[in-house]
């Protein structure tokens, strides 16, 4: 590329007089300064560190917007697999590590649900209830396949810590994970949601289709605030984009003269 790029000068050197040759090579610094500003901006790209099974980056995007940070970075601390397969290996995993996402997929395909619940506070395994006034509770259930927000809408009961639990949420409950993390039920509308559709088969079915639903995939992610990338122009890219400017101006040049 450097080669091409001292051929090209030369060959102009050679067919273009000095002072020509002067304002192609400030023109031609002038709109490479204009394209790395442009192309050298600084983003807060959020990040899937761990990776996941369920989410891409357009689902990360969703969660950061419905928790009001914008972009976040999900750390994946659980995966459920042949060998982390039980609430005891999530608890191990999740207890004590402040607020988490976690999704759950039903069904595959065209045919599956994707949703689960944002916990505020540290997971435990304590056999008790998280009771916090829904005025002050930040955590919610959530749909990604329907894109809907669930939030606390009464009670205190904002999830319930068992080691003998998955992922659980509200009184009721409004979100019930088994001990093996391999079925579950729905009850929307108890602490979360719309509390005047409370019992509707259609409420409840928002979240997966279905009151009780088996358990296709299944993670948890820790959340941190995304770090700022610098999005900087590859070098073979600016001697293309020089090549183009300088050829541009060299043949306007020629015509002129």
């Amino acid at each position: 590329m450097i080669n091409a790029v001292a051929q090209h000068n030369l060959y102009i050197s050679n067919n273009v007089s000095t002072e020509k040759l002067r304002m192609i090579k400030n023109i031609v610094i002038n709109v490479l300064a204009g394209f790395a500003l442009l192309t050298s901006s600084v983003a807060n790209a959020g990040m899937i560190i761990g990776g996941s099974d369920i989410i891409d980056n357009d689902d990360l995007l969703i969660l950061g917007n419905w928790l009001g940070k914008g972009d976040i970075d999900l750390t994946n601390v659980f995966t459920k697999n042949g060998i982390s397969n039980n609430s005891t290996h999530w608890h191990a995993a999740v207890d004590g590590k402040g607020a988490t996402f976690t999704l759950i997929q039903v069904g595959t395909g065209q045919n599956s649900f994707v949703f689960g619940g944002y916990n505020d506070y540290s997971w435990l395994s304590n056999n008790n209830y998280r009771l916090v006034d829904h005025t002050v509770d930040k955590s919610f259930l959530f749909s990604l396949t329907n894109n809907l927000k669930f939030d606390r809408v009464r009670h205190s009961y904002s999830t319930y810590n068992s080691k003998f639990h998955g992922a659980t949420f509200g009184g009721g409950h409004d979100l019930y994970v088994n001990n093996n993390l391999t079925s579950g039920y729905s009850y929307l509308g108890n602490s979360y949601g719309d509390v005047t559709r409370a019992g509707n088969s259609d409420y409840i079915n928002i979240l997966a289709g279905s009151y009780i639903f088996n358990i296709e995939k299944y993670e948890t992610f820790t959340i941190s605030q995304a770090s700022p990338t610098s999005q900087v122009p590859a070098p073979s890219t600016l001697a293309i984009f020089a090549l183009a400017i300088i050829g541009l101006v060299s043949h306007r040049f020629k015509k002129k003269s």
